[in-house]
């Protein structure tokens, strides 16, 4: 899996996701978006939360994991993570 750390924090993610979906082959549904961003606004301390995405990418679908961690107050701290080392140079050309 190649991952790596998320410096936009939750108000960046929307347009990461947007941004990412612009290089995708079919963009990423905005409620589905929407869902993850309430889901990641509502983590408390010590809480973690995986959110999933099937993105279609160079014809292929490819899984793609947005992990956020909320340690001591902070965060959460954002991780993105694929096993397609294509779709994981690109969005790391996002960040």
């Amino acid at each position: 899996m190649h991952e790596f750390e998320l410096a936009c924090g939750i108000d960046g993610l929307n347009d990461f996701l947007d941004a990412l979906g612009g290089q995708l082959d079919a963009p990423l549904a905005q409620d589905k978006i929407a869902l993850a961003l309430e889901a990641l606004a509502q983590l408390g301390d010590g809480e973690e939360e995986d959110i999933e995405f099937d993105l279609r990418y160079q014809d292929a679908v490819t899984p793609v994991i947005i992990k956020a961690a909320v340690t001591h107050n902070v965060g959460p701290r954002l991780v993105f993570a694929t096993p397609s080392e294509s779709l994981f140079e690109a969005a790391r050309r996002l960040a």
